[in-house]
């Protein structure tokens, strides 16, 4: 009786593709997210943007660390996501979360919040 050696199956094309586009969207969230917090940690730090005031060093190194984070945030999700998910739903959960999710957030917290009240 021979053995032969365990091979993974390679998944689907719709697996890649969904996977691609979650792998993408999530390092451009990560890059976005730390460029934010970069700006407003050089903000805090050196209390000028507009005029100035007091510079906060301490608040803005943390949020300089915040923003290191972020930017290594995104391609470790996405490192996690291409390894872990093997299965389209999976991979749809992924892709969804990163593509619809702030625009969902968007319409069901910020758009009421925008509309006028009578």
């Amino acid at each position: 009786m021979t053995q032969t050696p365990y091979r993974p199956a390679t998944p689907s094309q719709a697996v890649t593709a969904l996977k691609l586009i979650a792998a993408v969207g999530l390092v451009l969230s990560g890059l976005v997210a730390a460029g934010i917090a970069a700006i407003v940690a050089i903000v805090v730090y050196t209390g000028c943007l507009i005029g100035c005031s007091d510079p906060q060093p301490l608040e803005g190194m943390l949020l300089g660390a915040l923003a290191a984070g972020l930017l290594v945030a995104g391609p470790a999700l996405a490192r996690l996501m291409w390894r872990r998910t093997t299965t389209v739903r999976g991979a749809a959960i992924w892709a969804g979360l990163v593509v619809v999710g702030p625009g969902g957030y968007l319409l069901v917290h910020v758009v009421p919040l925008l509309t006028p009240q009578f």
